[in-house]
């Protein structure tokens, strides 16, 4: 479970129309969050449809992979018709040369690179132009307006990889979401002098930094240092730690699903919801079990398609994530469908002779 949150470095390099896609991107991701549920799957459905096209047609890795496996993007005539196709592993990625990945008519050199975090074992690199990754930094940015940010409040963010901290994202450079990031690398007690510095109204961080956080905090006794919103993705926060951080900082607490390999966020909990909004505007979620549908409370493999993706598409990706589709209504009025919970990583599951 991994993602950088509202602060994704490689936007700098990024084409001076970046403000304006930025811009539409957040305004239409509003939006979409509020249609009906029919139409948001007609709409997923038609994007489906022609991603599957697109990689066909002009992505090796796919033409030869659907070849072998018999199967044409004309099969994909329903929603259900996608378990015809093969899933994909981090492993059949990694063991492909990028030319074959990426769209036949871009070279790799023109692509930015983006890596996973690496909590599986060996990061994914991750080939794309800027318009790929158009709703990573807006899906964020839905989740912490859905929770009470406003435009003009400070953000703190702690940031994992040092090459990425001095660059700012386009809503930065128009004065929005003003954001002190901090190095994961440095002590819990640096954290603390920069969040008591900066003030912010929202603090964005891994789960285990966060955890770090939340013991210094305790550890330190602070008691005058506020931050209203703190929200946790790369991980699930444990119950301990997400307790601590209310306490201590007077925090909501919120746990946001996200990956590099999604594009954005996939899901996230809602102010009012029991669970987490799946974002199917943007990622198409499979939960399966033994590869057919999971029920309602059932431990199920989580398998994504990238939605936005087209430069090196991601299709019927295996997350590797354990997670639970939920069975509850929505009841805020946005037409995202809901998941239970994020239940972790699918390595951290042990089987039994039981079956349990």
């Amino acid at each position: 479970m991994e993602g950088d949150g509202i602060s994704s470095g490689r936007e700098s390099t990024y084409d001076g129309n970046l403000n304006v896609r930025g811009i539409v991107s957040l305004a239409q991701l509003s939006r979409d969050q509020w249609r009906r549920p029919e139409d948001l799957e007609q709409r997923q459905f038609k994007t489906l449809q022609d991603l599957v096209s697109h990689a066909y047609a002009r992505v090796p890795f796919y033409r030869d992979l659907y070849d072998r496996c018999g199967v044409l993007p004309t099969d994909l005539r329903s929603p259900d018709d996608i378990r015809q196709f093969p899933i994909v592993t981090r492993q059949a990625l990694q063991s492909t040369p990028q030319t074959r990945l990426i769209d036949d008519e871009t070279e790799p050199e023109h692509c930015l690179r983006s890596r996973t975090s690496g909590s599986t074992g060996v990061p994914l690199e991750i080939l794309f132009r800027g318009w790929d990754r158009s709703a990573m930094n807006t899906s964020f940015l839905r989740v912490y307006m859905a929770w009470g940010l406003k435009p003009w409040n400070r953000v703190a963010t702690l940031q994992a990889r040092p090459e990425r901290l001095d660059t700012i994202s386009w809503y930065q450079k128009l004065g929005l979401f003003r954001t002190r990031v901090m190095s994961s690398r440095d002590e819990p007690e640096r954290w603390i002098e920069e969040l008591d510095r900066w003030r912010p109204a929202m603090l964005h961080g891994y789960s285990l930094t966060l955890k770090l956080l939340a013991e210094a905090l305790e550890r330190m006794a602070v008691v005058d240092l506020h931050v209203p919103l703190v929200t946790s993705t790369s991980g699930v926060l444990d119950d301990d730690a997400r307790n601590r951080l209310a306490s201590t900082l007077g925090a909501r607490v919120v746990d946001i699903y996200a990956s590099d390999e999604a594009g954005s966020v996939i899901a996230w909990e809602c102010p009012r919801c029991p669970g987490y909004h799946l974002c199917s505007d943007t990622v198409l979620t499979e939960f399966l079990v033994d590869d057919r549908p999971a029920l309602p409370g059932e431990d199920a493999a989580v398998i994504i398609t990238n939605l936005t993706g087209r430069t090196m598409p991601l299709i019927r990706y295996d997350q590797g994530d354990v997670a639970r589709v939920s069975g509850e209504a929505t009841i805020c009025g946005r037409g995202l469908p809901l998941m239970e919970s994020v239940r972790g990583r699918a390595g951290d599951f042990i089987m039994l002779r039981s079956g349990r």
